[in-house]
């Protein structure tokens, strides 16, 4: 796709050997075309800051240098948490995206979640929301994350360290996609998560 005027065009290299002649609005994307394609590859805990990788990006469009990643975190009638993102390239997008019109590489984020220094609500579970744009797009689209890579998440539940009792767990859910949500400290709870879920 192409941006132009603060909205965005299907290329005119899609039309490349067709007769036709096409006007610019009929060449004009659309919400149903500009998706927020975005998935968590990646959770690990580092003592009580959990660390998220993934990508986000629009269908349709390359993720260029001028675009940009906002995260944070939503639950319910919560006000969201605003998160630090940096970015960070991810190669294998291009050639797993099945788009070979456009480049999403530059796409992967890194975030660092430290959910007791973010004093997030313990009774609440809490998802991560991505938005992506540009300065040469009028309108950011925003998505709650659902999708994960299987490949490269732990077989185990992923647990912080413990703090006042408490252990903060993160995860992905088929349905529902990134969680993030705080259990209290008991017997059961060592028994369900195991040693392996993270740093004990």
């Amino acid at each position: 796709g192409r941006l132009d005027g603060g909205g965005a065009y299907l290329d005119r290299r899609y039309l490349d050997g067709m007769a036709l002649q096409v006007d610019d609005e009929l060449l004009r994307l659309g919400d149903a075309d500009l998706m927020v394609a975005a998935a968590v590859t990646s959770l690990s805990w580092h003592g009580s800051s959990l660390r998220i990788e993934g990508f986000a990006y629009l269908t349709n469009l390359s993720f260029e240098s001028d675009f940009w990643t906002e995260a944070r975190l939503v639950s319910g009638d919560q006000e969201p948490v605003s998160l630090t993102v940096r970015r960070r390239d991810c190669p294998r997008l291009d050639l797993e995206a099945r788009d070979s019109w456009n480049e999403h590489a530059k796409s992967g984020f890194t975030i660092e979640v430290d959910p007791v220094a973010l004093r997030l609500d313990p009774q609440s579970v809490w998802r991560l929301e991505v938005t992506v744009g540009s300065p040469r797009l009028s309108e950011s689209r925003s998505a709650v994350v659902r999708d994960f890579d299987p490949r490269s998440m732990p077989a185990t539940v992923m647990a912080s360290a413990l703090q006042d009792w408490r252990r903060w767990i993160a995860g992905v859910d088929p349905d529902t996609g990134f969680t993030l949500e705080c259990v209290g400290f008991s017997g059961s709870v060592v028994s369900a998560i195991g040693y392996r879920g993270g740093e004990m």
